[in-house]
């Protein structure tokens, strides 16, 4: 992100889960290959997202059973309201809900097995990695790694749930901002459709006043 010397930094719920998504792109092949070694997994056996596979949501189902596993990114304002430092400007907690879906899979052990393998990797790139590509100042676990069922009585779909809040600073300072507006980046309204211009002619016949 790059940071105007006028501005400064101009932070919302878009930036946060671009980087949280840029992050997970880099690093959760890492921390899936350590999680398998961990649980002796034979390496890779786990089937790993593709690049566009890791995206950005309101909730958990804007998925395809046949793009999975799927790790869906949510940012929003964390419940704490934003704090004023005087020499940062505002600070403010995102929370970033990441879900890993999983779908179609042999059997319901193998659903579960692997939704929670990608929510405790996702753990791991989040919390070890914890600037999240310098976004964050810090970055705290919110809620353990855990698996759901959307449909609890579809048992071959589930999700790897992991939360995290992240320290953004500053997302506005009050120091800051242009003296005047910018035309080039404040164009004037739209003044709409203007009336087309029209010519006619008038033959004015002349009679005496005599």
């Amino acid at each position: 992100m790059t940071v105007s010397p006028i501005f400064g930094s101009l932070v919302g719920p878009w930036q946060v889960e671009q980087a949280v998504i840029a992050h997970l792109q880099k690093w959760l092949d890492t921390y899936m290959n350590e999680t398998e070694r961990q649980l002796g997994i034979r390496p890779r056996a786990t089937k790993r997202p593709d690049k566009d596979w890791i995206y950005g949501g309101t909730d958990f189902e804007s998925y395809q059973q046949d793009a999975t596993p799927a790790v869906i990114v949510v940012c929003q304002p964390a419940d704490s309201p934003p704090n004023l430092l005087g020499s940062e400007g505002y600070v403010q907690w995102f929370e970033a809900q990441v879900g890993c879906v999983i779908a179609n899979r042999q059997n319901e052990d193998e659903t579960r097995k692997e939704a929670s393998l990608y929510a405790t990797a996702v753990m791991g790139a989040l919390i070890q990695q914890g600037a999240v590509g310098g976004i964050s100042s810090r970055t705290e676990l919110v809620r353990a790694p855990r698996v759901d069922y959307p449909d609890p009585d579809e048992r071959l779909l589930a999700v790897g749930v992991t939360v995290v809040n992240l320290s953004v600073d500053p997302i506005v300072d009050e120091r800051l901002g242009a003296s005047a507006p910018d035309p080039h980046t404040n164009p004037p309204p739209d003044p709409g459709t203007r009336p087309e211009v029209t010519t006619t002619s008038v033959t004015v016949v002349g009679e005496s006043l005599s």
